[in-house]
């Protein structure tokens, strides 16, 4: 009986690059070392060297379609060994031993210490958690009143939508009364499971409200008039495509060769 091939593994050049690091990129390596550490780990608690490269790769290649490192690369052995080396040095994991002695490390922080903060030029990474007590306790309230702004825009946003959802459903209803409301409504939307192909009218006052029961934030604000603008657009064909469909049909029923054979024998 054959052998199965063992796939080949590098890790001295892991070992190497956990070390020295080899490299990093921008402002932001920081955040993007924390966010590729826990997308890595994803719920174990501890890996070794051969399953953190295979996580390593599927991660890189989800994420970005240049990405051909495979785990039967020395080149992607080095990749996830310097990730492990700015984890080390961020304070994200340690290194521990497994059960039999294999070299691993251990995820010590599952929720994000470091993110991206701003939008182009401008975009950098920020430590939010972790930090010193007196730079913390600055930090938490720097984030409870970015919360509070959000928390303001999204509700203002919500309120000044609220009229052009209601003459969206309204001219809906105009143009097809008939109108049902649509799957991508709940699954892309704020609308109920419930309300899922019931008739708009019957829900409309729901349907309306949905954006404040929900409380979307003022970017799915934005989504959902457009998924709503997309409907009207829909509704405003419906009854012409019903009319010609049913013009479309034989105005006599055809009667079946059973029935037909009957009606002859009774004449």
């Amino acid at each position: 009986m054959a052998k199965t091939a063992t796939a080949p593994s590098f890790p001295a050049t892991f070992d190497a690059a956990v070390i020295t690091g080899g490299y990093q990129t921008e402002t932001c390596w920081n955040a993007y070392v924390n966010r590729d550490t826990l997308c890595v780990w994803e719920f174990d608690d501890w890996l070794p060297r051969g399953k953190i490269v295979e996580r390593y790769s599927d991660w890189m290649q989800a994420r970005f379609t240049k990405y051909k490192g495979t785990p039967d690369q020395p080149r992607t052995w080095g990749d996830a060994g310097n990730l492990i080396h700015h984890a080390l040095r961020l304070g994200i994991v340690e290194e521990q031993a497994g059960p039999d002695g294999e070299r691993g490390w251990r995820l010590l922080h599952r929720e994000l210490r470091w993110i991206v903060e701003g939008t182009g030029h401008r975009k950098r990474a920020v430590q939010v958690l972790g930090l010193p007590p007196a730079a913390q306790a600055a930090r938490d309230r720097k984030e409870e009143a970015l919360a509070k702004l959000r928390a303001t825009l999204d509700r203002k946003a919500r309120a000044k939508a609220g009229p052009e959802i209601a003459r969206l459903v309204e001219s809906t209803l105009r143009y097809d009364p008939d109108t049902v409301v649509p799957e991508r409504w709940n699954t892309r939307g704020p609308v109920p499971a419930w309300t899922v192909g019931t008739r708009l009218d019957a829900c409309a006052g729901v349907v309306r409200e949905a954006h404040h029961a929900a409380e979307i934030d003022r970017h799915a604000v934005t989504d959902w008039i457009r998924a709503l603008k997309h409907e009207q657009c829909c509704a405003m064909g419906r009854p012409r495509r019903r009319a010609a469909e049913r013009a479309a049909q034989s105005p006599h029923a055809e009667i079946p060769e059973d029935d037909t054979a009957a009606l002859e024998a009774l004449l």
